[in-house]
């Protein structure tokens, strides 16, 4: 029977240090293969990048189906289905790319390697930042509330991902079409923008309604409460996304001092209302302080203006707050003025989300 003894965690006392030489692994593994995915996006070889995608989400069910479910390796065989993936995804795009011709140690560039070490430093603090804007509510809610309350926020705050996937792909098919002169630029982001909004208002409207149903059919009945977090934390994904999209300025800028700044306010902003909100109003006190990060749109401005349609956003924003608040306080005819404010968010938005749209495929 094939077996990682030296993987596995045999009792629960053990640490999770034991992991350590895995989960290096598992960093560079993962590592590589996000530069030779972007370096394959960047050479506009889009098929092959989309195919490597499917490619690793395959590796990644097919292997961890064979490691969890038949041979029963645990936390290591978790692990070593993503490191398999990954290394597959690798010499797939090495081979349909021909990536060894880019690779020239004798070439090295010490201006170029100088200016990108310097770009990429304050990435670092800025990521961290980042993870402790979505992850220190979960700790404290623990702390404050203990661990029930955290696994119920923990099911909330899965279903917001459904909208975070639709941004996703449709980041990554705007990401490699930048263009031109500030002017160009300018207006590229405000289309673009435009129609993510609406995209990002559609789906959080779209769920919210269906959240009862969704907690309902992916978890158990002691998950069902999870849905009344559920509004506010779509809410707090929309303007996630939003600030995320905003701060991909900062990328074509090369402005990441910038980005870190805006980004170390948002999660210090995030920490005091935790803090604040949690023991006063518990879980939903998360989900409020979760809403933030809007500041980049200001400070953006002075590199790229980006015309967002304010007026769409507002309709759009009252629409989704009525939403949001007749599910959580579950008034009379919940269903009924969900279907309007759904309605609405499609009618005022569907436009330049058309449009959007066919810009996108026609650039492709």
């Amino acid at each position: 029977m094939f077996s990682l003894p030296s993987i596995r965690l045999p009792a629960q006392a053990e640490s999770i240090w034991q992991y350590g030489i895995w989960i290096l692994i598992l960093i560079a593994t993962s590592g590589l293969h996000s530069i030779c995915g972007s370096f394959v996006r960047a050479k506009e070889k889009l098929r092959v990048y989309a195919i490597t995608g499917i490619l690793n989400t395959v590796c990644n069910v097919l292997l961890m189906v064979l490691f969890l479910e038949f041979l029963g390796l645990g936390i290591g065989g978790y692990m070593l289905a993503v490191i398999i993936a990954d290394l597959i995804s690798i010499s797939f795009l090495a081979v349909s790319a021909k990536l060894w011709q880019f690779i020239h140690f004798k070439r090295l560039h010490l201006p170029t390697a100088k200016s990108m070490v310097k770009f990429s430093i304050p990435l670092i603090p800025a990521t961290i930042s980042w993870w402790i804007i979505t992850m220190s509510d979960r700790y404290m809610i623990w702390l404050f509330i203990g661990s029930s309350a955290n696994g119920i926020y923990s099911v909330a705050a899965k279903i917001p991902s459904i909208v975070t996937i639709l941004a996703s792909v449709f980041m990554e098919a705007w990401h490699v079409s930048i263009i031109g002169t500030k002017t160009e630029q300018s207006r590229f982001f405000s289309n673009i923008m435009r129609s993510y909004q609406s995209l990002l208002f559609i789906a959080a409207g779209l769920v919210t309604m269906l959240s009862r149903f969704i907690i309902t059919l992916m978890t158990s009945p002691d998950y069902y409460e999870a849905w009344q977090y559920v509004p506010l934390l779509l809410c707090s994904t929309v303007f996630s996304c939003l600030a995320t999209f905003i701060g991909s300025i900062y990328t074509v800028e090369k402005k990441s001092v910038s980005q870190l700044v805006t980004t170390l306010i948002g999660a210090a902003t995030n920490i005091v209302l935790n803090l604040v909100l949690i023991p006063r109003f518990g879980i939903s006190g998360a989900a409020i302080a979760t809403f933030i990060s809007f500041i980049r749109l200001i400070d953006t401005r002075k590199y790229i203006v980006v015309h967002w349609s304010p007026v769409r956003f507002c309709i759009s924003f009252v629409l989704l707050m009525i939403q949001i608040a007749v599910m959580v306080n579950d008034w009379g005819a919940v269903y009924v003025i969900q279907s309007v404010c759904l309605a609405g968010l499609i009618a005022v938005n569907f436009s330049p989300l058309l449009s959007g749209m066919k810009k996108l495929i026609r650039l492709k």
